[in-house]
Protein backbone atom coordinates (compact mmCIF):
# COMPACT_ATOMS: atom_id res chain seq x y z
CA UNK A 1 0.00 0.00 0.00
CA UNK A 2 1.10 3.88 -0.67
CA UNK A 3 2.26 4.29 3.40
CA UNK A 4 2.19 7.86 2.78
CA UNK A 5 -1.20 8.87 2.09
CA UNK A 6 -1.72 7.75 5.51
CA UNK A 7 0.33 10.50 7.13
CA UNK A 8 -2.55 12.62 5.02
CA UNK A 9 -4.79 14.41 7.52
CA UNK A 10 -7.83 13.91 4.84
CA UNK A 11 -7.16 10.12 5.38
CA UNK A 12 -7.10 9.98 9.22
CA UNK A 13 -10.48 8.52 9.47
CA UNK A 14 -8.90 4.95 8.68
CA UNK A 15 -6.53 3.06 11.33
CA UNK A 16 -4.81 1.39 8.77
CA UNK A 17 -3.71 1.53 4.99
CA UNK A 18 -6.79 -0.92 4.01
CA UNK A 19 -9.78 -0.11 4.15
CA UNK A 20 -12.16 -3.13 4.67
CA UNK A 21 -15.93 -2.57 3.93
CA UNK A 22 -17.78 -6.02 5.34
CA UNK A 23 -21.73 -5.11 5.18
CA UNK A 24 -23.21 -6.95 1.64
CA UNK A 25 -25.59 -4.75 -0.08
CA UNK A 26 -29.35 -5.30 -1.40
CA UNK A 27 -30.34 -4.46 -4.61
CA UNK A 28 -32.60 -1.29 -3.13
CA UNK A 29 -30.45 0.15 -0.10
CA UNK A 30 -28.03 3.02 -0.35
CA UNK A 31 -24.26 2.25 -0.47
CA UNK A 32 -22.36 3.07 2.53
CA UNK A 33 -19.09 5.20 1.70
CA UNK A 34 -16.75 7.64 2.58
CA UNK A 35 -16.34 10.58 0.48
CA UNK A 36 -14.66 14.32 0.30
CA UNK A 37 -17.19 16.88 -0.26
CA UNK A 38 -15.04 19.78 -0.85
CA UNK A 39 -11.40 20.00 -1.75
CA UNK A 40 -8.94 19.11 0.41
CA UNK A 41 -11.69 18.33 2.88
CA UNK A 42 -11.67 14.99 5.33
CA UNK A 43 -13.41 11.68 3.87
CA UNK A 44 -16.74 11.19 5.84
CA UNK A 45 -19.95 8.90 5.59
CA UNK A 46 -21.64 9.62 2.25
CA UNK A 47 -24.60 7.34 0.90
CA UNK A 48 -25.94 7.14 -2.82
CA UNK A 49 -28.29 5.15 -4.88
CA UNK A 50 -26.36 2.68 -7.74
CA UNK A 51 -27.68 2.60 -10.86
CA UNK A 52 -29.45 -0.64 -11.93
CA UNK A 53 -27.49 -3.39 -12.50
CA UNK A 54 -27.37 -4.06 -16.05
CA UNK A 55 -27.06 -7.12 -18.44
CA UNK A 56 -23.23 -6.96 -18.38
CA UNK A 57 -22.71 -5.78 -14.91
CA UNK A 58 -21.86 -7.90 -11.73
CA UNK A 59 -22.04 -5.80 -8.25
CA UNK A 60 -19.14 -6.80 -5.88
CA UNK A 61 -19.59 -6.19 -1.92
CA UNK A 62 -16.19 -4.50 -1.15
CA UNK A 63 -13.78 -6.01 1.51
CA UNK A 64 -11.01 -4.22 0.70
CA UNK A 65 -9.32 -1.32 -1.03
CA UNK A 66 -5.94 0.23 -1.14
CA UNK A 67 -5.13 4.13 -0.47
CA UNK A 68 -3.31 5.55 -3.50
CA UNK A 69 -1.24 8.85 -3.65
CA UNK A 70 -4.09 9.36 -6.71
CA UNK A 71 -6.59 9.60 -4.05
CA UNK A 72 -5.06 12.27 -2.47
CA UNK A 73 -4.62 14.27 -5.74
CA UNK A 74 -7.94 14.11 -6.30
CA UNK A 75 -9.39 14.98 -2.93
CA UNK A 76 -7.06 17.81 -2.74
CA UNK A 77 -9.07 18.70 -6.34
CA UNK A 78 -5.68 18.77 -8.44
CA UNK A 79 -7.45 18.30 -11.61
CA UNK A 80 -10.65 20.28 -10.79
CA UNK A 81 -12.46 17.39 -9.93
CA UNK A 82 -16.58 17.15 -8.90
CA UNK A 83 -17.38 16.99 -5.52
CA UNK A 84 -18.64 14.54 -3.54
CA UNK A 85 -16.15 12.38 -4.54
CA UNK A 86 -15.75 8.86 -3.17
CA UNK A 87 -12.14 7.71 -3.97
CA UNK A 88 -10.46 4.03 -4.18
CA UNK A 89 -9.56 2.25 -7.42
CA UNK A 90 -7.43 -0.94 -5.66
CA UNK A 91 -10.77 -2.72 -5.06
CA UNK A 92 -11.24 -6.11 -3.98
CA UNK A 93 -14.91 -8.19 -2.94
CA UNK A 94 -16.67 -10.71 -3.68
CA UNK A 95 -19.70 -10.98 -6.26
CA UNK A 96 -22.85 -10.69 -4.54
CA UNK A 97 -25.12 -10.02 -8.28
CA UNK A 98 -25.06 -10.34 -11.54
CA UNK A 99 -26.75 -9.49 -14.93
CA UNK A 100 -27.82 -12.15 -17.30
CA UNK A 101 -24.73 -11.91 -19.99
CA UNK A 102 -21.96 -11.66 -17.43
CA UNK A 103 -20.17 -15.42 -17.78
CA UNK A 104 -19.75 -18.05 -15.25
CA UNK A 105 -16.33 -17.03 -14.95
CA UNK A 106 -17.50 -14.22 -12.16
CA UNK A 107 -20.44 -15.97 -11.06
CA UNK A 108 -22.00 -15.03 -7.28
CA UNK A 109 -19.09 -15.75 -4.79
CA UNK A 110 -16.57 -15.68 -6.87
CA UNK A 111 -13.40 -13.25 -5.26
CA UNK A 112 -12.44 -10.63 -7.77
CA UNK A 113 -10.46 -6.71 -8.47
CA UNK A 114 -10.88 -3.76 -9.83
CA UNK A 115 -8.34 -1.34 -10.82
CA UNK A 116 -8.34 2.29 -12.00
CA UNK A 117 -10.76 2.02 -15.05
CA UNK A 118 -13.98 0.40 -15.20
CA UNK A 119 -15.57 1.87 -18.99
CA UNK A 120 -14.27 3.06 -22.36
CA UNK A 121 -16.17 3.91 -25.76
CA UNK A 122 -14.97 0.69 -27.57
CA UNK A 123 -14.67 1.94 -30.97
CA UNK A 124 -11.01 4.45 -31.33
CA UNK A 125 -7.74 2.80 -32.67
CA UNK A 126 -6.49 2.12 -28.75
CA UNK A 127 -9.51 0.95 -27.32
CA UNK A 128 -9.68 -1.31 -30.32
CA UNK A 129 -5.49 -2.06 -29.83
CA UNK A 130 -6.42 -3.21 -26.08
CA UNK A 131 -4.73 -0.02 -24.57
CA UNK A 132 -8.27 1.22 -22.92
CA UNK A 133 -6.06 3.69 -20.40
CA UNK A 134 -5.19 6.29 -23.37
CA UNK A 135 -8.78 5.82 -25.00
CA UNK A 136 -9.97 9.59 -24.79
CA UNK A 137 -13.70 8.87 -23.24
CA UNK A 138 -12.11 6.44 -20.91
CA UNK A 139 -14.49 5.95 -17.76
CA UNK A 140 -12.44 6.30 -14.68
CA UNK A 141 -13.18 3.80 -11.54
CA UNK A 142 -14.98 7.46 -9.44
CA UNK A 143 -15.41 11.00 -10.39
CA UNK A 144 -16.34 10.14 -14.03
CA UNK A 145 -19.62 9.59 -15.93
CA UNK A 146 -20.67 6.09 -17.22
CA UNK A 147 -22.18 4.99 -20.09
CA UNK A 148 -25.69 5.07 -18.25
CA UNK A 149 -25.12 8.90 -17.18
CA UNK A 150 -24.55 8.24 -14.05
CA UNK A 151 -21.32 9.45 -12.20
CA UNK A 152 -18.90 6.63 -10.93
CA UNK A 153 -17.72 6.27 -7.49
CA UNK A 154 -15.14 4.38 -6.22
CA UNK A 155 -14.12 1.37 -3.66
CA UNK A 156 -14.24 3.40 -0.19
CA UNK A 157 -17.84 1.93 0.04
CA UNK A 158 -19.77 -0.68 1.11
CA UNK A 159 -20.58 -1.99 -2.93
CA UNK A 160 -20.02 -1.31 -6.46
CA UNK A 161 -21.71 -2.24 -9.37
CA UNK A 162 -19.57 -2.18 -12.62
CA UNK A 163 -18.65 -3.93 -16.46
CA UNK A 164 -17.84 -7.33 -15.99
CA UNK A 165 -14.50 -6.43 -18.76
CA UNK A 166 -13.28 -4.69 -16.10
CA UNK A 167 -13.74 -7.18 -13.62
CA UNK A 168 -10.78 -9.41 -12.37
CA UNK A 169 -11.08 -12.95 -10.96
CA UNK A 170 -8.70 -13.80 -8.40
CA UNK A 171 -6.86 -16.72 -8.03
CA UNK A 172 -7.28 -18.40 -5.23
CA UNK A 173 -3.68 -18.60 -3.88
CA UNK A 174 -3.53 -14.95 -3.83
CA UNK A 175 -4.99 -12.85 -0.30
CA UNK A 176 -7.58 -10.79 -1.20
CA UNK A 177 -5.90 -8.26 1.32
CA UNK A 178 -2.34 -8.08 -0.40
CA UNK A 179 -4.11 -8.22 -3.89
CA UNK A 180 -5.55 -4.94 -3.89
CA UNK A 181 -2.44 -2.69 -3.66
CA UNK A 182 -1.29 -4.50 -7.31
CA UNK A 183 -4.23 -2.95 -9.05
CA UNK A 184 -2.42 0.73 -8.84
CA UNK A 185 0.66 0.55 -7.68
CA UNK A 186 1.59 -2.82 -8.65
CA UNK A 187 0.68 -2.76 -12.42
CA UNK A 188 2.30 0.36 -12.37
CA UNK A 189 5.74 -1.20 -11.95
CA UNK A 190 4.82 -4.77 -13.31
CA UNK A 191 3.63 -3.78 -17.21
CA UNK A 192 7.31 -1.90 -17.18
CA UNK A 193 9.46 -4.75 -16.06
CA UNK A 194 7.59 -7.00 -17.96
CA UNK A 195 7.46 -4.45 -21.40
CA UNK A 196 11.53 -3.47 -20.97
CA UNK A 197 13.39 -6.41 -19.15
CA UNK A 198 14.00 -9.90 -19.31
CA UNK A 199 15.48 -12.78 -16.92
CA UNK A 200 18.88 -11.99 -15.79
CA UNK A 201 18.76 -8.57 -16.09
CA UNK A 202 19.89 -6.18 -13.13
CA UNK A 203 17.07 -4.01 -12.34
CA UNK A 204 17.48 -0.31 -10.36
CA UNK A 205 14.16 0.02 -8.04
CA UNK A 206 14.67 3.85 -6.88
CA UNK A 207 12.95 4.51 -3.79
CA UNK A 208 11.54 1.25 -1.27
CA UNK A 209 8.34 2.68 -1.05
CA UNK A 210 4.98 1.88 -2.06
CA UNK A 211 5.65 1.26 -5.57
CA UNK A 212 9.51 0.29 -5.04
CA UNK A 213 8.93 -2.40 -2.47
CA UNK A 214 6.64 -4.61 -5.19
CA UNK A 215 8.50 -3.61 -8.06
CA UNK A 216 11.48 -5.73 -5.69
CA UNK A 217 9.54 -8.48 -5.31
CA UNK A 218 8.01 -8.18 -9.30
CA UNK A 219 11.56 -8.16 -10.57
CA UNK A 220 12.99 -10.97 -8.46
CA UNK A 221 9.73 -13.75 -9.35
CA UNK A 222 10.38 -12.84 -12.80
CA UNK A 223 13.93 -13.84 -12.61
CA UNK A 224 16.20 -10.34 -12.52
CA UNK A 225 18.02 -9.32 -10.10
CA UNK A 226 16.66 -5.97 -8.32
CA UNK A 227 18.94 -3.57 -6.79
CA UNK A 228 17.43 -1.30 -4.19
CA UNK A 229 18.25 2.08 -4.16
CA UNK A 230 16.74 4.49 -1.85
CA UNK A 231 17.65 7.61 0.79
CA UNK A 232 17.20 5.95 3.63
CA UNK A 233 19.84 3.35 5.34
CA UNK A 234 17.24 1.87 7.43
CA UNK A 235 15.56 0.41 4.24
CA UNK A 236 18.13 -1.94 3.83
CA UNK A 237 16.99 -5.01 5.75
CA UNK A 238 13.57 -4.53 4.34
CA UNK A 239 15.00 -4.12 0.88
CA UNK A 240 16.94 -7.35 1.18
CA UNK A 241 13.87 -9.10 2.88
CA UNK A 242 11.94 -8.11 -0.37
CA UNK A 243 14.17 -9.58 -2.65
CA UNK A 244 16.98 -7.25 -3.46
CA UNK A 245 20.49 -8.78 -3.93
CA UNK A 246 22.00 -5.04 -2.91
CA UNK A 247 21.13 -1.89 -1.77
CA UNK A 248 22.56 1.24 -2.53
CA UNK A 249 22.64 4.43 -0.69
CA UNK A 250 21.74 7.29 -3.05
CA UNK A 251 24.17 9.75 -1.28
CA UNK A 252 27.12 6.90 -1.86
CA UNK A 253 28.37 9.25 -4.82
CA UNK A 254 31.27 5.90 -4.78
CA UNK A 255 28.87 2.78 -4.84
CA UNK A 256 26.66 4.45 -7.58
CA UNK A 257 29.50 5.14 -9.77
CA UNK A 258 30.67 1.34 -9.34
CA UNK A 259 26.63 0.39 -10.24
CA UNK A 260 27.59 2.32 -13.56
CA UNK A 261 26.87 0.35 -16.81
CA UNK A 262 26.79 -2.80 -14.50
Amino acid sequence: VHGECCQKNIFRVFSVCLLRMSSIQNKDEAVQAFAAYEPRGRLIPYSFTPRALTDDDVEISVSFCGVCRTDIMFVDDDSKNSFPIVPGHEIVGTVVASGNSVPSTHKEGTVVAVGSYIGCCGKCHDCERGEVQLCRDVIKTYDSVDHQGHKTHGGFASSMRVNYRYVYPLPPSLKPEYAAPLLCSGVTVYSPLRRWAKPGDRIGVVGIGGHGHVAIQFAKALGMTPVALSTSADKATEAKEFGAEEFMLISDSYGLEKLYDS
